[in-house]
C-alpha cells in the first residue's frame, strides 16, 4: 500500500478515483491519495478496519490532511462507511452524480475544469498542490505502518477480527 500511495502522490499529472459501489479499506486509502474523487450517488466510502480489529495506516495518514483532524478521527475510530453525498458535503468527494450519468458528468467536469488548462501548468500544479501532503505522508506513513505491523498485527484481536470476517461471524475481542 505504501508504494501505491507514494506513486499516486508522485504522479506527473492530476489523478482521480472513480467510485461506484463500495470503496472501503485499502481502496478508500488509494482514493484518498488521488487529487479528485468522483463518485456515483449510491456509492459508499470509508475505513472499516477498526471493525476488524485493525486500523488503516494510510487512511490515518491521509485523512487528517484531506478532512481535518476531527473528521479523520471520527472516520478512523468508528469505521463508519458513509454515502458519497456525505463525503461530498465534507469536501472529500469532488463530484457526485447518478450512476447512469457518472461518466458523462465526469467528462463535463473535466472539460470545464481541466481541459482548458495548460498541460504543463497542470502537471506542475498537481505536484505543487501535493507537496505538503507528500512531505507529511513520507514523515508519518512509515511510522504508522511500523506500528501496524510490529504491534497491532501481533495482537489476538487483530487475528480474531480477520478470522471473524472470513468466517462471517461477530468477533470475540480479547485484548485490553
Amino acid at each position: 500500500m505504501h508504494r501505491l500511495v507514494f506513486d499516486l502522490l508522485d504522479a506527473p499529472a492530476p489523478t482521480a478515483a472513480i467510485v461506484r459501489g463500495q470503496c472501503l479499506g485499502g481502496g478508500f486509502e488509494l482514493a484518498l491519495a488521488c487529487d479528485f474523487i468522483f463518485a456515483a450517488e449510491d456509492a459508499a466510502l470509508g475505513p472499516p478496519e477498526v471493525k476488524l480489529g485493525v486500523c488503516p495506516p494510510a487512511g490515518a495518514a491521509l485523512l487528517p490532511a484531506r478532512l481535518g483532524a476531527a473528521r479523520a478521527a471520527r472516520a478512523v475510530l468508528t469505521g463508519e462507511t458513509r454515502p458519497a453525498p456525505e463525503w461530498h458535503a465534507a469536501g472529500l468527494v469532488a463530484l457526485v452524480a447518478p450512476a447512469a450519468r457518472l461518466a458523462a458528468e465526469i467528462a463535463r467536469w473535466f472539460n470545464t475544469h481541466l481541459k482548458p488548462r495548460s498541460a504543463a501548468a497542470l502537471r506542475h500544479a498537481a505536484l505543487a498542490a501535493r507537496l505538503a501532503l507528500r512531505v507529511e505522508i513520507a514523515r508519518t506513513l512509515p511510522a504508522l505502518e511500523q506500528l501496524y505491523l510490529s504491534r497491532l498485527m501481533r495482537t489476538a484481536d487483530a487475528a480474531e477480527g480477520v478470522a471473524a470476517f472470513i468466517e462471517k461471524r461477530a468477533p470475540r475481542w480479547r485484548d485490553e
